[in-house]
């Protein structure tokens, strides 16, 4: 995904438009059971740089401020 949005980018930076993307991480909702697993969520948290698992806050947020 990033790679296209990366190539997008490339591609229209001549007609001056900005391409955005919302790229996240681990998030926890509702239906991410994985989370239940406490051996699981300790190595997503190993591998977090901000040693954290977002919400579905941390998006709409970042969704937000780009619109």
């Amino acid at each position: 995904m990033l790679r296209d949005h990366c190539r997008w980018a490339q591609e229209l930076a001549a007609r001056s438009v900005t391409v955005n993307a919302v790229a996240p991480g681990p998030i926890a909702w509702p239906e991410s059971g994985f989370l239940a697993d406490a051996a699981v969520q300790a190595e997503i948290l190993r591998r977090t740089p901000l040693q954290r698992i977002g919400g579905v806050d941390d998006i709409a947020q970042a969704v937000y401020f780009l619109l």
